[in-house]
């Protein structure tokens, strides 16, 4: 029973947005912009919805903005900016599913300041051996725990299909929180400092 529901712009599906709309709870629809400053400013208006501006400039200013400004200096990073990264979602029967252009993976890459090795395609898709050993990624990061029924992202570090790239030859596998990377929060700032960090290593 709530008095009070707070969404991003790409809520949906559009029909239940609209119910919502329609009964007596306020709906608050914030903007979603996955970069740094969207961040900040989706921390702002949520601050400003529920009254507590002064909390959201204290923790910004005691905490967010010192790792803010670190992650920034290394996306600026001449290493970083020359690593080749594969972002893979799940798995779709022995095929992973992996980041394209235009998704919060692809978004949360360039936060980290690479380059995302599948950003010629849109969405999320599945992609194939050849095509996985032909863009040869540096880094496969991969989230912590598994996103979709019947996935098993966990054991993709045994597929023999990824020791053939850099990536896998040197096992060069991050796990993280699914979450913490792809919502876009106050911690997909901390996931991607400590990505990086390890990128660099």
């Amino acid at each position: 029973n709530p008095t009070l529901i707070i969404g991003e712009d790409d809520m949906g599906p559009p029909v239940v947005v609209e119910q919502l709309k329609e009964i007596d709870v306020e709906l608050k629809i914030i903007p979603e912009q996955q970069t740094i400053d969207g961040i900040i400013e989706k921390i702002i208006c949520i601050a400003s919805i529920i009254g507590i501006n002064d909390e959201a400039e204290d923790i910004l200013g005691s905490d967010l903005m010192s790792k803010i400004t670190e992650l920034r200096d290394l996306q600026n990073s001449e290493i970083i900016k020359n690593k080749r990264v594969m972002l893979i979602l799940s798995m779709q029967g022995t095929s992973p599913i992996v980041a394209g252009a235009g998704t919060s993976g692809d978004s949360y890459i360039k936060m980290i300041g690479a380059v995302n090795v599948f950003d010629s395609f849109e969405g999320w898709k599945p992609v194939s051996d050849e095509s996985i050993i032909k863009s040869d990624p540096e880094f496969f990061i991969i989230p912590s725990r598994d996103m979709h029924k019947n996935s098993d992202v966990n054991r993709i570090t045994t597929n023999p299909i990824f020791r053939n790239t850099k990536a896998g030859s040197k096992n060069n596998f991050i796990f993280e929180d699914s979450m913490a990377m792809l919502g876009f929060g106050p911690r997909t700032i901390s996931s991607a400092l400590r990505v990086a960090k390890v990128i660099l290593e």
